[in-house]
């Protein structure tokens, strides 16, 4: 990059982006654990970053994924640029945990572009992270997911607060019994949430819920508008 090779290989985007990949996969190992005797190396690794260039390269990687012309590009391309994108993103997220001043890379690079801001919400959307305890060191991991929508939030909570954590032979025991039944409640999601009508009836029960209540309220008021009550107990 510092020899100015970089320009040539604008007329070859695979080339572009494997090398992208290839920088992005080195910085990831360097920097993805909290080791007391690595942080000075992380932290100064992620320094050398220039953020709002992390920022360019990860929008660079949506247009390719959606074209904004409607275009369709190389399915290969497209999938390694999403592989690209969503890597410089979770560094991006890496450094904004340990570099608390890069946080404000982010308002200047959309500024008043909805498209940027739609860009990087798309990156949000599909990013989860997981928290292990290794060495007595807890360490963040960022990964993609490719629909959130099957993991639902009271499996998350249950797991977070039913896990055994007396010994570490009890906590991987649990962890893995926990990850099958995860698995299971993630797969009955996805067959549901395939059905557009389960679907609506999914995603859109607190409008159902509310719906049924107005409806409920409406026949109440209509009934006691109409109602006229009898001159006598007899003529009911």
């Amino acid at each position: 990059m510092r020899l100015g090779r970089m320009a040539t290989l604008q007329q070859h985007p695979q080339k572009q982006y494997e090398l992208y990949f290839a920088i992005g996969q080195l910085m990831k190992i360097i920097t993805e654990e909290n080791n007391p005797q690595n942080m000075k190396i992380v932290k100064e690794s992620l320094e050398t970053l220039d953020t709002e260039r992390l920022y360019t390269i990860v929008l660079k990687c949506h247009l390719l994924l959606f074209p904004e012309d409607g275009s369709r590009t190389n399915k290969e391309l497209r999938s390694l640029a999403k592989r690209v994108g969503f890597l410089y993103y979770h560094l991006i997220r890496r450094m904004e945990d340990l570099l608390p001043e890069t946080v404000n890379a982010r308002s200047r690079v959309i500024g008043n572009d909805e498209k940027k801001e739609e860009a990087l919400e798309y990156y949000d959307e599909h990013s989860m992270s997981v928290e292990v305890l290794c060495d007595n060191e807890l360490h963040r991991i960022y990964f993609y997911v490719a629909d959130p929508s099957v993991l639902r939030e009271e499996v998350k909570e249950k797991f977070n607060y039913s896990v055994e954590r007396a010994s570490p032979t009890d906590k991987l025991r649990d962890f893995i019994h926990w990850s099958r039944e995860i698995m299971s409640d993630m797969k009955h999601q996805k067959r549901i949430l395939a059905n557009p009508v389960a679907r609506v009836l999914v995603n859109g029960w607190w409008w159902l819920n509310v719906s049924c209540i107005l409806l409920s309220l409406g026949i109440a008021a209509t009934v006691l508008a109409g109602w006229t009550a009898p001159d006598s107990i007899l003529n009911v």
